[in-house]
């Protein structure tokens, strides 16, 4: 069995803008209200520590595993928990330029094996809630680094 769940949004900034937002993982703790703690290289294949807001009174550690990044294109990470038979998940973010300086998002999870359904029955919902909380979070906060430096006249993100 498998399940995708997916958001898609679109951000009023330049792709290198929500790019650098992105992937600056030091600073999700100020704009992203799901994964609120990430530690990573973004190496393909190292290590990525999460705290993730699955509820409003519950964090939950994971840690996964850089599976594609594509600069300016895709980031993914997947578990390696249990055997993929029984549950594996693989996130990507996706970003496409647009004209006019815009950017979509796409974010899905896809989750397969024996244990999706239990899964899905559990944290369908908040995984669901929180990617179109992360879609929204993200578009604000590149929208607000573009408005910054369109005042400024730079061209500097962060």
């Amino acid at each position: 069995m498998s399940v995708v769940i997916r958001t898609e949004i679109e951000i009023d900034a330049p792709i290198d803008v929500v790019w650098h937002v992105l992937t600056d993982l030091a600073r999700y703790p100020e704009w992203n209200p799901f994964t609120v703690q990430m530690d990573s290289s973004l190496k393909l294949g190292a290590p990525v520590k999460m705290r993730v807001a699955m509820r409003e009174s519950w964090k939950l550690r994971q840690t996964e595993y850089v599976s594609a990044y594509e600069v300016q294109r895709k980031l993914c990470w997947k578990m390696k928990t249990l055997p993929a038979f029984v549950l594996g998940a693989e996130r990507c973010q996706h970003l496409q330029a647009l004209e006019g300086e815009r950017t979509r998002y796409v974010n899905a999870d896809e989750f397969r094996g024996l244990l999706t359904p239990l899964v899905m029955m559990i944290f369908g919902r908040d995984v669901e809630r929180g990617f179109q909380r992360v879609a929204e979070a993200l578009k604000h906060r590149a929208e607000q680094v573009q408005a910054k430096s369109n005042r400024s006249g730079d061209r500097a993100v962060g």
